[in-house]
């Protein structure tokens, strides 16, 4: 896969993220006579339409002079995920966060014949009408901007993904003290933004999905700097690890093949965004179980980091 082809699926999938969180926003406030955001993050994307979206994109792009078995296709991928989605929700958040138990038919509360009639729908729609139109559009915009715009939304999705499962694990928190050279203005500011963050996932969650609600608790104190796994240490182990991931990924280059080479996965700055959201990432999972022994976390650890 060359570069433009990924920066162009980044654009199908923010694209169709944005679209469906309208889409499911708009359904809830016809419902409730009044506007939800009906996203699991704090931005406006409903992820689970830009992955279908993708997954259409990849696997499906060849049955578009079939439009029969694009329609079948496109509905058995798209229940398969949504139901894979509700399914790891429950898992991890113990609650559901849409049910179609109710209606006649179904599958496990998580698809129904509606949904998987829709998935149908849009992905033959998708693939024969409108990704033609959003790549054509892409092509006409000028490309070292809209790629440098695509890199920064990325990174504030992932920032906001962390932040908002953070929240929503309802992680204790549990005051340190942190590094020196960090003053004590940006320590306060710092701690206001992540309390905010957490206040605005719990308050948009009691009104999106209320029986999720009940799983945030709000900050004992909001003067406190940062403690246990909060959104400011996630972030900072996040950019941290990214830079010191090039740093060794080009001293590796250095002596393993003899020249220095940039390791960069950004156009600007030395940061390997795969070694800190493998970081974050890893320090999230692993942090429910940090009263285990030394030898657990470090075979978890090298088991995980081995899987990504």
């Amino acid at each position: 896969m060359d570069f433009n082809m990924g920066y162009q699926l980044l654009w199908l999938f923010f694209i169709y993220s944005f679209l469906g969180w309208v889409g499911e926003s708009l359904y809830a406030a016809v419902r409730r006579k009044q506007f939800v955001n009906r996203g699991l993050l704090n931005g406006p994307l409903c992820c689970i339409y830009g992955v279908a979206a993708l997954v259409f994109s990849l696997g499906l792009q060849e049955l578009d002079t079939a439009p029969v078995f694009l329609f079948l296709g496109s509905a058995i991928l798209g229940g398969f995920i949504e139901w894979l989605t509700g399914r790891l929700l429950e898992r991890f958040f113990h609650r559901r966060w849409w049910d179609y138990s109710r209606r006649r038919f179904h599958l496990d509360g998580y698809v129904s014949l509606e949904s998987f009639l829709l998935w149908g729908v849009g992905g033959t729609l998708g693939i024969l009408f409108v990704n033609p139109l959003l790549l054509t559009g892409f092509a006409m915009l000028p490309q070292g901007v809209v790629r440098v715009v695509l890199l920064v939304v990325l990174g504030l999705s992932l920032v906001d993904a962390v932040g908002t499962v953070c929240a929503l694990l309802g992680l204790e928190r549990r005051e340190r003290q942190l590094q020196q050279e960090i003053n004590a203005r940006l320590q306060e500011s710092s701690s206001r933004l992540n309390a905010w963050i957490v206040r605005r996932v719990g308050q948009r969650m009691k009104a999106a999905h209320p029986s999720v609600a009940r799983r945030f608790r709000r900050p004992s104190d909001e003067t406190v700097f940062a403690s246990g796994c909060g959104f400011y240490k996630v972030v900072w182990l996040f950019v941290l690890g990214s830079l010191l991931g090039d740093i060794v990924e080009t001293i590796f280059c250095r002596f393993s093949m003899g020249y220095w080479m940039s390791r960069s996965s950004l156009v600007w700055g030395p940061f390997s965004i795969v070694w800190g959201f493998a970081l974050a990432v890893g320090t999230v999972m692993l942090y429910n179980y940090r009263d285990r022994s030394d030898s657990f976390l470090f075979l978890f650890g090298t088991f995980l980091g081995g899987r990504v």
